[in-house]
């Protein structure tokens, strides 16, 4: 299954592969790192890192926690406008579909209160499609917890300690995130519809 996205027709707020690429050079460059190196304190491949840096593969939400870690920065930083990273006393309006758009193979989030940065929690509205039948599930582990709500359709949550929980319109489920996980649309019971969620991750 996997969670699709939002209207892309917001461009200035959308996160493109490019513009997460050249943030992802002039970091490296800053630190005066070759690829091999950016890419061991990643802990990520040097090919995949390439792919990123050339704006061949936009990187998962487990993909952006490492690299956030490998280069010492705020993960919020990849998603939040620079005029906006110092502010205190803060607060974020997020108009309906003008997040900031973050698409990954799996998942298209849109990112809300995403000209924040060093932010505690990053909440997307999602938006979660079904599998090919060739396509296999792609588990998620990262540290700190999630919560996920139902706005419309049905999904099924996977977790590694527990069975299969199904969420319905309106049901919410809180877990670990640091335990493997994925989330999958209940298509076929839902008449082949997406499903739609609020999805918030504390990092």
């Amino acid at each position: 299954m996997k969670p699709i996205g939002l209207n892309p027709a917001r461009t200035p707020s959308n996160t493109s592969p490019l513009a997460l690429s050249e943030l992802l050079k002039s970091l490296r460059k800053e630190r005066a790192w070759t690829l091999a190196t950016a890419a061991d304190a990643a802990g990520v491949a040097k090919s995949t890192l390439s792919k990123i840096e050339n704006g061949q593969m936009s990187p998962t939400y487990d993909m952006l926690l490492k690299l956030a870690t490998g280069y010492n920065v705020d993960i919020a930083d990849f998603f939040a406008s620079a005029s906006t990273k110092e502010a205190s006393g803060r607060m974020a309006v997020t108009r309906r579909g003008e997040g900031r758009l973050h698409k990954t193979k799996l998942y298209d989030h849109e990112v809300l209160a995403a000209q924040l940065s060093r932010k505690r929690i990053m909440p997307f509205h999602s938006r979660i499609k079904a599998l090919a039948e060739d396509e296999e599930i792609e588990w998620s582990s990262h540290d700190g917890e999630e919560f996920l709500f139902v706005i419309t359709g049905s999904v099924t949550v996977l977790t590694e300690h527990y069975e299969p929980v199904t969420l319905e319109t309106g049901d919410s489920i809180y877990i670990d995130s640091g335990m493997a996980h994925a989330v999958i649309a209940n298509t076929v019971v839902d008449g082949g519809k997406d499903a739609e969620v609020v999805w918030v991750t504390a990092v």
